[in-house]
């Protein structure tokens, strides 16, 4: 009888074994299984994203259409004006590079007067959107800008060598010189927005200004108007989230500041500045 039960036991025994080193060659086997498919995927993503950053390429050095001249790079860089019915408050510019392959190109920024010190601003708001032959087109927003002549680049930045220090490479493209004519600028840091009420301010260049400004919500009604004469070069007042009838708006996320501008030598001009109520 002992000996039978040391039997059925080292039986037993074997089988515990043999069934942990199947459980144990599965596991192994599955996840060098998981390891190998994920290898293939990232190294198709790879592929992927080596075809399409090369067929970018491949547009911006192929030749021009009907055997047209070859475009350099310089010349995927080089803005174009063109007119979209928000001037003066904003003017737009097209580059011929295509919107759907700008990411795997690099990116793109606006230059505005980079030479000089203290006012070139790189990198900043502006927003790529498509046309409609499906280029670029850059809004530059020329009322946070002082009036005068502004040089204005196209930058691409890609991403450098891996042998390289460098985390990007640039490009720049040529200058395109504008004049802006806006009698009033606004400030960087935008209209501020307090608890109780908003703090509205601009810079104008002209003496003797006075202003009328239109509170306008997202609806389009207009429930607020202001007006006063420029101090020292400036425009500031408040508005106090109530309209003309003193009664307090509860919900306003966002309005448009339309600022009417007069005076004896250009006449009236009209400002429009968006803010949303943080």
């Amino acid at each position: 009888m002992r000996l039978e039960g040391n039997l059925k036991a080292s039986h037993l025994l074997r089988f515990i074994k043999l069934l942990l080193i199947a459980f144990t060659t599965t596991f192994i086997l599955l996840a060098g299984f998981a390891a190998f498919t994920k290898f293939r995927l990232e190294s198709q993503r790879k592929q992927v994203r080596r075809d399409l950053r090369e067929a970018a390429e491949q547009r911006l050095n192929q030749s021009g259409k009907s055997g047209a001249p070859r475009r350099s790079l310089e010349d995927f860089l080089t803005l174009h004006q063109i007119q979209s019915g928000v001037e003066p408050d904003c003017l737009n510019f097209e580059v011929p590079i295509a919107f759907a392959e700008l990411g795997w190109l690099g990116l793109v920024d606006l230059l505005v007067d980079p030479d000089k010190p203290g006012e070139g601003v790189t990198n900043q708001i502006f927003a790529w959107e498509p046309t409609e032959n499906g280029n670029c087109v850059f809004e530059w927003p020329a009322l946070l800008f002082p009036p005068g002549r502004h040089e204005i680049r196209a930058e691409l930045r890609r991403p450098a060598p891996r042998h390289t220090e460098a985390e990007f490479k640039t490009f720049v493209g040529p200058p395109l010189i504008v004049s802006t004519t806006n009698l009033c600028q606004f400030d960087w840091g935008g209209i501020l927005t307090f608890q109780d009420f908003v703090d509205l301010k601009a810079r104008v260049f002209e003496p003797g200004t006075t202003y009328g400004i239109s509170i306008q919500l997202t609806n389009g009604q207009i429930v607020r108007t202001l007006s006063g004469m420029a101090t020292n070069g400036e425009i500031r007042t408040t508005w106090d989230f109530r309209d003309d009838a003193g009664v307090l708006l509860s919900s306003v996320d966002a309005f448009t500041g339309i600022f009417w501008l007069t005076n004896s030598r250009t006449g009236k001009s009209v400002y429009h500045y968006q803010r949303n109520i943080q």
